[in-house]
């Protein structure tokens, strides 16, 4: 058993090893690690992990607990570059902690399985499930709720002071012990001795501060939840260098904002609905009563969200792409209905989150449902655009952030028309995503190609391609997103369906998991690389070199 002297010091060498990462690396969640520290210490002094199944929930909270057991494999602290700890330690969507220790309880049911909830997973209704199974199967699981007051935003619901945790705990059958104070090591271990080898169903309360240790987390949590890198740990401002596409999401957000407070002084009944995406902040304090935070809850918000808009109230919906798969069933409920609702997607396609996060299927989960209209700008200028159109259609439409800003001339908005963005006669270029960038370097290296912006994902514009593909006869299609059940797919399907003669080749993500953050490795692994199209715009105009030399070796041979 360690004194408390040196816990204390190697708590505060793992803040300061979770700040020098945060600053420097794109895939790290600070405030939520900060925060949890001393419990994972404590923890750690109490259960041995071989032994006894410690889950996190979400995963931003592991990054201590996870240190610790680095150093214990090689006798000094540092940051672990992989996790092979438990099955959802590492992707760590919320919600999921409670329902796998009770997978892990009934498997093993001598051994003690602890479960470090965020009092942000008490906002999913997953959690409310797993909960009401462990007090009936009366499970030998130690919850632990980490009351922070947040989850990416500030906490929203009935148990989110944390004065109705006990009566709430004690009505489904789970023992009570709280609220103690989550940084105080000593208390903490105390506690930890007691609960260790009481059996069944648990619910331990303690109290922490988001962002605990650095002071500009903690006062701003949702600032450094998910931090932009990279920034000064002294002053906690972000450098001039911030990422591309990071700029461009809060461009695009100041513009939603700046429509959004006009929507409202128009129409007056428009709400804006988020399950925890904090993002339209002037918004919400000037108009805070058209503003509707669910909390982790991407279900709630989806039905929410239809039902205010088939009531003919004006609701615009922001979400993580991401995060779409949480709330399936109901998007088909929303389509179903053809409620006019406005549902803005950000984090689409490939982004720097890992395997777990990465929204390559984004436009394959949606185009199969019908009365789906889906948009992707290639600007902040088709973006406001969009957003008008959206606003103001009667049906569903999904409304994506752009990636990137290319310039183009302005043009009108018509539904389910594309647009040239170049023209030329050699080679079609078709863009699906965040991928133009490519399309406009190969346009550089090869002649006469032609780059069709689709705008429209559903309903797309197949007479546009018809009529350029008719001009070139080749197309490359480059497409942000699965090549299984994506647009590319359906595009080359329509193309043999309708007997058009045309060389064709689809540059689309493998069918893998990723294992790496970085966006260019994403990239890499997915094949949606420069190198990857180059090979192919090279392989279709020499595909049509060698058949025109066949068709001419015949004509001389007929002579």
């Amino acid at each position: 058993m360690s004194n408390t002297n040196n816990l204390i010091e190697i708590a505060n060498e793992m803040r300061q090893l979770m700040l020098t990462r945060a600053s420097t690396h794109t895939d790290f969640h600070l405030s939520s690690g900060l925060g949890i520290v001393e419990l994972s210490i404590a923890l750690d002094e109490i259960f041995d992990a071989d032994k006894n199944k410690i889950l996190f929930d979400v995963g931003h909270q592991r990054y201590p607990f996870l240190m610790l057991q680095e150093k214990r494999k090689g006798g000094q602290l540092q940051f672990p570059e992989t996790n092979d700890y438990d099955m959802f330690c590492y992707p760590g969507f919320a919600g999921l902690a409670a329902a796998s220790a009770l997978g892990y309880a009934i498997a093993y049911p001598k051994n003690k399985v602890i479960a470090v909830i965020g009092d942000g997973a008490l906002s999913c209704g997953e959690t409310y499930e797993a909960l009401n199974c462990i007090g009936e199967l009366q499970a030998n699981i130690l919850i632990i709720l980490n009351q922070n007051g947040m989850s990416i935003t500030k906490n929203v619901g009935a148990l989110s002071d944390g004065k109705t945790v006990e009566l709430f705990a004690k009505s489904l059958r789970l023992d009570y012990k709280g609220i103690c104070d989550g940084h105080d090591i000593d208390g903490l271990i105390k506690v930890l001795r007691q609960l260790k080898h009481q059996k069944g169903p648990l619910v331990l309360h303690v109290q922490t501060v988001k962002g605990r240790g650095y002071c500009w987390a903690e006062k701003n949590p949702t600032k450094f939840h998910m931090s932009f890198y990279p920034f000064d740990p002294e002053t906690g401002l972000y450098e001039p260098n911030q990422d591309a596409v990071k700029r461009l999401f809060i461009e695009a957000m100041n513009k939603l904002e700046t429509k959004g407070i006009s929507y409202i002084e128009e129409y007056h009944d428009v709400y804006f609905t988020f399950p925890a995406m904090p993002t339209i902040n002037r918004i919400q304090e000037a108009y805070p009563k058209n503003v509707l935070d669910t909390g982790i809850s991407e279900q709630c918000c989806m039905t929410l969200s239809t039902t205010l808009a088939g009531l003919n109230k004006r609701v615009i919906m922001l979400i993580g792409a991401v995060f779409l798969t949480r709330c399936y069933s109901q998007l088909y409920d929303l389509c179903h209905q053809k409620s006019p609702l406005t549902v803005i997607l950000n984090l689409t396609g490939v982004t720097h989150y890992g395997s777990t996060h990465q929204a390559v299927y984004t436009v394959g989960l949606l185009r199969p449902i019908p009365h789906a209209t889906i948009l992707y700008p290639v600007n902040l200028i088709e973006f406001e655009q969009m957003l008008d159109f959206a606003f103001r259609f009667n049906q569903p439409v999904f409304l994506q952030i752009p990636k990137e800003n290319i310039s183009m001339k302005n043009t009108v908005l018509s539904y389910g028309k594309g647009v040239l963005l170049k023209k030329g006669d050699r080679i079609t270029i078709l863009v699906i995503g965040g991928m133009f960038h490519i399309a406009f370097y190969l346009a550089g290296r090869y002649d006469e190609v032609e780059i069709v912006n689709p705008r429209f994902l559903k309903p797309f514009d197949y007479e546009l391609l018809k009529k350029s593909i008719k001009k070139t006869g080749r197309l490359l299609i480059i497409e942000e997103g699965f090549r299984k059940g994506g647009l590319g797919e359906e595009i080359l399907s329509f193309l043999k369906e309708t007997s058009i003669t045309c060389k064709t080749k689809l540059i689309a993500a493998a069918d893998i998991f990723v294992s790496c953050h970085h966006y260019n490795e994403v990239c890499d692994e997915y094949g949606l690389t420069v190198s990857a199209c180059e090979k192919a715009i090279q392989t279709l105009l020499r595909k049509t070199v060698q058949l025109s030399g066949l068709i001419e070796e015949k004509k001389e041979k007929r002579a």
